[in-house]
C-alpha cells in the first residue's frame, strides 16, 4: 500500500490553505501529526488541530498520540487536558505544551485565547462525505475557519517565520458543495 507524500507536499511553503483529499487509511492524519511532533522536538513549534463542533473536542482529543506513541516514538509521553495537548520528554523537564485543539463553533471564544508559536492548523475532516447524514457544514463555515485562522496565527515578532502558517485541510471525499472549495474558489 501507498501512503500519502507528506515531504512533497510540506514542499509548498507559500501555500496558506492545503487540501489534501485522498483515500481512508492513506496515512493523511498519522502523517501530518508525525510532523507536527517532529516540529515540536526540532523547533519548539506547536499545532492547532480543529474540529466543527464542541462536542467532537474530547472525541478528538482521546488517544490523540495513542498511534504515534507506539509506533514512532515511544519514549515520549502524550497527554491531553482543557483544550491543549502535552508532551513529556524525561520526568525531569515535566510536561510542556506541544498543541491546541478548538471547535470553529468556539471561533468567538478563540479571539480571547493567546496561542503560541503554531506552525500548523489542521482541519480534518474538512470536506464531510456526502453520504453522511448526521454531519452538516456550518452556516459561515469559511468565514469562522478564516477567523480561528487570525486568531491563532496572530503575528509574533519574535517569530516572523510563522506568520507563514499553513492550515491543511484533510478529506476522504470531494464534494461540490463543500463551502471551502466555494470559498477558496476550487472548482
Amino acid at each position: 500500500m501507498n501512503y500519502y507524500d507528506w515531504p512533497k507536499t510540506f514542499s509548498y511553503s507559500k501555500a496558506k490553505w492545503v487540501f489534501v483529499i485522498s483515500a481512508r487509511g492513506y496515512g493523511k492524519t498519522y502523517g501530518i501529526r508525525k510532523q507536527c511532533v517532529r516540529d515540536y522536538i526540532k523547533k519548539g513549534y506547536r499545532f492547532c488541530e480543529i474540529v466543527r463542533y464542541k462536542s467532537e473536542v474530547p472525541i478528538v482529543a482521546k488517544g490523540y498520540f495513542n498511534k504515534l506513541q507506539r509506533q514512532e516514538f515511544p519514549e515520549f509521553s502524550f497527554k491531553y487536558e482543557a483544550n491543549q495537548f502535552y508532551i513529556m520528554r524525561s520526568e525531569k523537564k515535566g510536561w510542556e505544551l506541544i498543541g491546541y485543539i478548538g471547535a470553529l463553533t468556539d471561533e468567538q471564544l478563540a479571539k480571547k485565547v493567546t496561542f503560541d508559536k503554531v506552525k500548523r492548523m489542521i482541519f480534518d475532516e474538512a470536506v464531510i462525505e456526502h453520504k453522511d447524514r448526521y454531519k452538516r457544514y456550518l452556516p459561515r463555515e469559511f468565514s469562522r475557519l478564516v477567523g480561528l485562522r487570525s486568531s491563532v496565527t496572530r503575528p509574533d515578532p519574535e517569530h516572523p517565520e510563522l506568520d507563514k502558517s499553513v492550515v491543511y485541510l484533510l478529506g476522504n471525499a470531494v464534494d461540490y458543495t463543500c463551502p471551502l472549495f466555494e470559498a477558496l474558489r476550487i472548482d
